[in-house]
């Protein structure tokens, strides 16, 4: 009895003591952490994280817990646990007031531009990102410095791809690879040759790049899982139906096992764009149904994560304000206590701590005016779409698309060979768009838009007595 207790006792401690015993460097942490990502153990990921937390100070220092609650923040985005997410980046920037560390600052503003990316407020997402390139540029013998470099310009790539931005998105994908090539650039390069009509030897080139990344045993798992996708997107456009099914098979098998919405949206698109090119209807309304729960269910966690961004930004601002309060009581009793010999002095104290209490208030005021701004991002998204259409900007079906996803499913679906341009009178129609403005915005006469409008009507089957603009808006 006494010996199996002894081999329990030691089954169930000695893992903690190896894992306590290493030198608990952010070289470790990152080495291990990374090699969970790979595999998709996100949840060995946290674990893992958070026994390291639970250390105590001899044996975990202030700078490296910081940098294992970042290292919370980052996987805590990727499985979009947006709320916990932000708890460990406030905790993170707490400490960062404590001690100054430019590579943890650094690594802060890159996790909050994921953050801000991830529940779509790519305006913040992008400013973050040039404050992280600003302060790792100055600081290169850091360690694992080139990927850094890497990453957070690989990052503003696809920033600048998701409104529209392709040139400037270019450039900063070549920027990244300038410092190292990693498999997310590839990818985004793929997709813009095969997109984009480019000669068959580049699409070529890139694809033998992206087959090697989707089995590469060193890649993460969400590395390996879109360059999959870049593969399965190329025997499809290609017609090889059956080479891209087993592969489809597999990226949904790896998306419902992780259940991360976003790599669920990718799988099951690829399985209707599979379906419809081999005629099976039933198959593609399942997946169809399917992709819509999941953009549905990424866009609750989107929502659930920007509403906590506001709930967040008012209670530090009410946390500051009542520190500030509260250091001031304390600081004038004592001054009182010390001083009271001296009415003219003290006199003097007062008047100085009123004045650093009214720069407290607009400080404060400031922080308000913050956080108002925050609460207009979201109208500001839907202004941006009307303005980019009343200035027949490019970017404007791109950003349309984004924006009101649904949509575009649901017409698509209706009619796959719509044209660009009839996707874009049906966005305007969508947006309230009249009839002289849509001629206006796109510089045609009224005839031609009315024109464009009948045969859109019959493109889509809609009947003479329903108003064109109630149905779209119906979508």
């Amino acid at each position: 009895m006494k010996i199996r207790l002894l081999q329990f006792f030691l089954i169930v401690t000695v893992p903690v003591f190896q894992v306590k015993s290493q030198p608990l460097d952010r070289e470790y942490i990152s080495k291990k952490v990374l090699s969970f990502k790979t595999e998709g153990e996100y949840d060995e990921a946290v674990n893992f994280l958070l026994d390291l937390l639970s250390l105590d100070e001899a044996k975990l220092n202030e700078r490296e817990r910081t940098f294992a609650k970042l290292e919370m923040a980052n996987v805590m985005w990727i499985i979009h646990k947006y709320d916990e997410c932000l708890h460990y980046l406030v905790e993170a920037e707490k400490d960062l007031k404590r001690f100054n560390d430019p590579d943890l600052t650094y690594i802060l503003k890159q996790e909050y531009a994921q953050y801000y990316y991830q529940i779509g407020l790519l305006g913040k997402s992008l400013e973050k990102s040039y404050e992280a390139v600003e302060i790792i540029l100055k600081i290169p013998d850091v360690y694992d410095w080139e990927r850094k470099v890497r990453y957070v310009y690989g990052s503003m790539a696809y920033r600048y791809m998701n409104v529209g931005m392709i040139d400037s998105a270019l450039h900063y994908v070549y920027k990244a690879q300038s410092h190292m090539k990693y498999p997310m650039e590839t990818v985004f390069l793929f997709n813009y040759h095969l997109n984009n009509n480019s000669p068959k030897d580049s699409i070529d080139f890139y694809f033998e790049r992206i087959k090697k990344d989707s089995q590469s045993s060193t890649n993460t798992i969400h590395d390996k899982f879109f360059a999959n996708i870049c593969v399965i997107d190329y025997h499809l456009k290609n017609g090889q139906f059956e080479q891209a099914l087993p592969l489809i098979e597999g990226a949904i098998e790896v998306a419902e096992r992780i259940n991360r919405p976003r790599f669920l949206k990718s799988a099951y698109f690829s399985m209707i764009q599979y379906n419809r090119g081999v005629g099976n209807e039933f198959m593609e309304l399942v997946y169809l149904s399917k992709l819509i729960q999941a953009n549905v269910l990424l866009n609750e966690e989107r929502l659930k994560g920007f509403t906590l961004a506001l709930e967040t930004t008012e209670r530090l601002s009410e946390e500051r304000e009542l520190e500030i309060i509260d250091k001031n009581k304390k600081t004038l009793f004592m001054l009182l206590l010390v001083f009271s010999s001296s009415g003219v002095y003290l006199l003097w104290v007062i008047q100085k701590r009123k004045r650093k209490i009214i720069l407290f208030e607009e400080n404060l005021d400031k922080l308000k005016e913050e956080r108002v701004q925050l609460e207009r991002i979201v109208e500001s998204s839907c202004e941006e779409v009307i303005k980019m259409a009343k200035d027949n900007d490019p970017a404007f079906l791109p950003l349309f698309k984004e924006y009101y996803n649904t949509v575009f499913v649901k017409l698509d679906n209706l009619n796959p060979s719509l044209s660009s341009e009839e996707f874009k009178l049906c966005a305007m129609i969508y947006l309230d768009f009249s009839t002289k403005e849509i001629a206006k915005s796109t510089f045609v006469q009224v005839k031609t838009v009315q024109m464009k409008k009948y045969r859109l009507r019959k493109k889509l089957d809609i009947d003479s007595s329903v108003d064109l603009s109630d149905w779209v808006k119906s979508l």
